[in-house]
């Protein structure tokens, strides 16, 4: 008897199926209606907002890609937005006063604290040549920043490629610095679980924001990371990258570093922006961030 009853449902869905194929939902669908009981919403009209095309004019008058490129440049120029540093006291007053020239009304300002990794200096030294290289930190693993001890720390650098493993056949990883390109994902965590204690990435040509969101973990793991510029990064490269077919040669290719490196952090001050027609935060300290 059961397996009569699904034979049924089956033949049942089949028909409903090859119906709707047939006769299409325009017609499938109101039979079900009278069946079920069941009835069509009725349409809720958009509700009109005075002088809506009139702003969506101007809006395409006056934003040209030109202006967006233009603005764009301006935010670039400070560099570092983040609080603590200078290019945010700049770009939070350069929204405020993009705000007021748009004819925004009652532009305030709020200030409220915030703790934020202050970039204090860092270098690279070659100790064979005494070069000296100017190094940038790398956003935290959640709260462990990349400080190094005082005085800093002397060891030996490597070339880390793409990261993988196979860069690091036949070398000894264990307590160095390696100099690996950026663009290679998570890859670096490779040289971390071989001993690497600090990474140095060189600065790409181009590179992406999901890029530069593999580069630091949600836990404090003390692997520090710096970046190095491309003019400084790829000739130090060509140094020590060449295959190696001993561990003497390789030891004699592998360079002599001092690394230098303090990061603390900064209770500092974020500042919001009233009339938020434009939600877009930039950091600010000392003085704040404004949205």
């Amino acid at each position: 008897m059961y397996r009569r009853i699904g034979w049924l449902a089956i033949i049942g869905i089949a028909v409903f199926g090859f119906g709707a194929v047939i006769l299409g939902p325009d017609t499938v669908n109101p039979l079900l209606q009278n069946v079920l009981g069941l009835q069509t919403p009725e349409p809720v009209e958009p509700t009109p907002v005075p002088g809506a095309e009139v702003v969506a004019d101007r809006v395409k008058r006056e934003i040209t890609e030109a202006e967006v490129r233009a603005l764009m440049a301006t935010f670039t120029q400070y560099k570092s937005r983040v609080p603590g540093y200078p290019g945010h006291d700049a770009a939070a007053q350069f929204i405020k006063q993009r705000f007021q020239a748009l004819g925004l009304k009652n532009v305030e300002t709020e200030t409220y604290g915030v703790t934020s990794p202050v970039d204090e200096g860092s270098q690279l030294t070659i100790v064979s040549s005494g070069e000296v290289f100017p190094l940038s930190g790398l956003w935290p693993n959640l709260v462990k920043t990349s400080t190094l001890p005082p005085g800093g720390v002397r060891t030996r650098l490597i070339d880390g490629g793409n990261g993988e493993f196979k860069a690091y056949d036949g070398k000894d990883v264990e307590n160095t610095v390696v100099l690996m390109n950026f663009n290679t994902w998570n890859r670096w965590l490779n040289a971390a679980v071989l001993g690497a204690k600090q990474i140095i990435f060189i600065a790409p040509d181009t590179t992406s924001y999901t890029q530069a969101e593999t580069k630091f973990l949600q836990v404090p793991n003390s692997v520090e990371r710096f970046w190095i510029d491309r003019e400084h990064g790829r000739p130090e490269r060509n140094r020590s990258t060449t295959p190696i077919p001993n561990a003497l040669e390789e030891r004699r290719r592998i360079q002599r570093i001092g690394l230098d490196r303090r990061i603390r952090s900064r209770n500092a001050q974020k500042n919001r922006s009233h009339q938020c027609l434009l939600r877009r935060h930039v950091c600010r300290t000392r003085t704040g961030a404004r949205r």
